[in-house]
C-alpha cells in the first residue's frame, strides 16, 4: 500500500502538529533524563534548569512532515545527512560541553561531508573554492544562530521568517521551508516566554544548518549570483549578532569565542524590554532584512548596492546604540 502524500500547502499545520506534539514528548523526556540547561549567570530570567530536547523535536517533526509529502526533490542528500550531522554534534555538546576548538573542529568536519554531498556554493566555477566557500558559509551560520540563541523564542522566530522569505525567493525550496518553518510554530508553544524548552545546541545547529544549506540550494537552483547576496541579507539577524558579539568582545580584549553579555537580546533587556519586546524587535527586524533579501533577488545591481548600503548604515547605527547598554550582570551581594 502507497505511503499518503500530501501538497507541500499542508506543510505548515502539519508539522506545527508534529511540532508541538514532538516537544511535548520531548520536554518531558529530558526532564525525565536531566538532559537540562542549568541557569546561566549571563541570562538573568533563567533561574531554574529547562529541557534542552527541542532540537531533536524539532529535527523529528520536519522528517515527519516531509515524509508525508508529495514532492521530496529539493531534498538533497546533502542537506539530510548534513542536517543529522549537525544535530548529532550539538547533542554532544548539549550532554559533554565541548570545547571551543573540538565545537569548532566538529562542525568544519560535518559541514564537509554535507558539501561533499551536494551542499554547494556555484560561484566561481571552480569546484575546491567553491566547496571551501561553502564550508565556511555554513559553519559561519550555524555559530551565528548558536550565538543568537540566548532568549526565548528568538531564534525560533527569527527561523520563520528566514524559511518563508527564501521559499519565496526559491520557490523550489518551499517544501524543506515551510516543513521546518511549522516545525519551528510547534515547538514555539514551549520556547516562547517564559521557555519550558530550549532548542539547546542540537537544536542552534540543526537550524543553523537547514538555513546555510537552503540558502546555498537557492544560489545552486537559480544559477545566480546575485541570490547570493539576498541569501546573506535573509540572515541578517544571526549574521549581524555574530559580528556585533565579536566586536564587543575583541573590544574588551577578551576571546571572540568565550560566553559574555554582549548578545543584543541581552542589551535590549538590560535597556528595560521584556523578553517578548525584545523577540518582537528581533522578529521585526528579521521581516526587514528577509524584504531585503527578497527585494535583492529581483533588483538589478545598482539596487543590490543601494540595499546593501542602506543596511550597512542602519547596522551601524544600531551598534552604537546597543553598545551602549551593559547587559553584564552585577555580582550579588552576600546575604
Amino acid at each position: 500500500m502507497n505511503a499518503v502524500a500530501l501538497p507541500t500547502a499542508t506543510l505548515v499545520p502539519l508539522a506545527a502538529v508534529l511540532g508541538l506534539a514532538a516537544t511535548g514528548a520531548s520536554r518531558r523526556l529530558a526532564l525525565r533524563l536531566g538532559v537540562v540547561r542549568k541557569p546561566d549567570p549571563f541570562v538573568a530570567q533563567h533561574t531554574a534548569p529547562v529541557a534542552c530536547l527541542g532540537g531533536v523535536a524539532l529535527a523529528a517533526a520536519t522528517a515527519g512532515a516531509l515524509a508525508l509529502d508529495a514532492d521530496h526533490a529539493s531534498v538533497s542528500p546533502g542537506m539530510v545527512a548534513g542536517a543529522l550531522l549537525f544535530l548529532s554534534a550539538g547533542f554532544t555538546d548539549d550532554l559533554c560541553g565541548l570545547s571551543p576548538s573540538r565545537k569548532l573542529g566538529v562542525q568544519l568536519l560535518c559541514a564537509a561531508v554535507a558539501v561533499a554531498l551536494g551542499a554547494t556554493l556555484p560561484l566561481s566555477g571552480d569546484r575546491l573554492l567553491d566547496g571551501v566557500a561553502a564550508v565556511i558559509w555554513i559553519v559561519v551560520i550555524v555559530n551565528a544562530v548558536n550565538f543568537t540563541d540566548v532568549c526565548d523564542g528568538l531564534v525560533a522566530g527569527v527561523s520563520v521568517i528566514a524559511l518563508l522569505a527564501l521559499g519565496a525567493i526559491q520557490p523550489s525550496l518551499w517544501a524543506p521551508c515551510l516543513a521546518v518553518a511549522g516545525a519551528c510554530l510547534g515547538m514555539l508553544a514551549f520556547n516562547a516566554p517564559p521557555a519550558s524548552v530550549f532548542l539547546g545546541d542540537a537544536g542552534s545547529h540543526f537550524l543553523g544548518f537547514v538555513l546555510a544549506a537552503l540558502s546555498l540550494e537557492a544560489v545552486h537552483e537559480a544559477r545566480a549570483a546575485n541570490l547570493a547576496l539576498a541569501g546573506a541579507l535573509v540572515l541578517g539577524v544571526p549574521l549581524f549578532e555574530l559580528v556585533f558579539v565579536t566586536f564587543a568582545r575583541v573590544r574588551r580584549h577578551e576571546p571572540w569565542w568565550r560566553g559574555s553579555a554582549d548578545h543584543f537580546a541581552l542589551r535590549l533587556q538590560a535597556a528595560g524590554l521584556s523578553r517578548w519586546q525584545t523577540d518582537a524587535v528581533a522578529w521585526t527586524a528579521a521581516g526587514v532584512f528577509a524584504f531585503a533579501g527578497w527585494s535583492a533577488a529581483r533588483l538589478s545591481a545598482a539596487g543590490r548596492i543601494a540595499v546593501l548600503a542602506f543596511v550597512v548604515a542602519a547596522l551601524v547605527a544600531s551598534s552604537g546604540v546597543l553598545l551602549q547598554w551593559d547587559a553584564t550582570p552585577t555580582p550579588r551581594r552576600p546575604t
